[in-house]
């Protein structure tokens, strides 16, 4: 489902503007090999539907995002040369901080992609205490159904704050026609 996304997403960016370079984003990737296993596969799919266009393949620029805690040395060991079909330049920068605080130049990204990281609140959710500074949630730290309706309403506020500012970051620093693709948890309980 999300390589047809992307797939779709990269079709839509290359019928409009055709960028000669390609500046992509990809927020909260950790340190592990997943971040880079899914650019090969963007930069795959860039390369696919620049052929069936007739398009020469861009050069990309590609910012791995986590907070400053990341050892973002780790990246250095998993990028040996592998070979392909295609020649591609691509330049990999490593982008410590916050996604919820603005990390790029405005109207500078094409494809801002997160897998599994914008459900991290950017604080923990006031009013998560009752009288006296007791826990409302019982020392839990997610907002499960044991908990009462108050808790899951700070936590809900937090979230919509949080990803409300999320997207207008992500709407300044985006060039016009650029695309996100968002994998997140949800629940359809609309409680």
């Amino acid at each position: 489902m999300v390589k047809k996304i992307l797939e779709e997403s990269i079709q839509e960016l290359y019928c409009g503007e055709q960028p000669e370079h390609l500046m992509l984003a990809d927020l909260g990737c950790s340190s592990g090999p997943n971040a880079l296993t899914m650019l090969a596969e963007i930069i795959a799919m860039v390369n696919n539907t620049c052929q069936s266009l007739n398009l020469k393949l861009p050069e990309f620029q590609v910012f791995l995002n986590d907070l400053p805690g990341t050892d973002f040395s780790f990246w250095k060991k998993l990028m040996k040369p592998k070979e392909s079909d295609f020649e591609v330049a691509c330049f990999i920068s490593a982008t410590p901080g916050s996604f919820y605080k603005r990390l790029f130049l405005r109207n500078c990204l094409h494809l801002i992609y997160s897998a599994y990281a914008i459900h991290w609140l950017s604080q923990v959710p006031r009013g998560l205490e009752g009288e006296g500074g007791v826990a409302l949630n019982k020392g839990n730290l997610n907002s499960g159904k044991a908990c009462p309706p108050e808790v899951h309403k700070a936590y809900r506020d937090q979230f919509e704050k949080d990803f409300t500012l999320f997207l207008s970051l992500c709407s300044q620093e985006l060039v016009l026609g650029g695309h996100m693709v968002l994998i997140m948890p949800g629940n359809v309980d609309s409680k």
